[in-house]
């Protein structure tokens, strides 16, 4: 038993070797391109935090909102009180 190929029209793709240069700087390119999405992900963690402190400040504040609250009213009744007083 014998085996035959015909080789017409098979072709083999030329392998040539790429340039270190370019496979370097589009390395660099990956390297910076991490780096940034890095910073601005810290930058977006950051703001997350600060806006989660904003909030967390403001619902704190309900009590002390309401203390606010009650003073100024005591102060206004007062202020209309010594203008009342003065006959303004």
């Amino acid at each position: 038993m014998s085996f035959t190929f015909n080789w017409a029209g098979f072709t083999v793709p030329n392998a040539a070797p790429r340039d270190p240069s370019e496979r370097m700087s589009s390395d660099l390119n990956a390297v910076g391109a991490n780096v940034g999405a890095a910073a601005r992900g810290y930058e977006k963690m950051q703001a997350d935090r600060e806006y989660s402190a904003l909030l967390g400040d403001f619902r704190d504040r309900g009590p002390r909102l309401l203390q606010l609250r009650q003073e100024l009213a005591k102060l206004r009744a007062r202020n209309a009180e010594i203008a009342q007083q003065l006959g303004i």
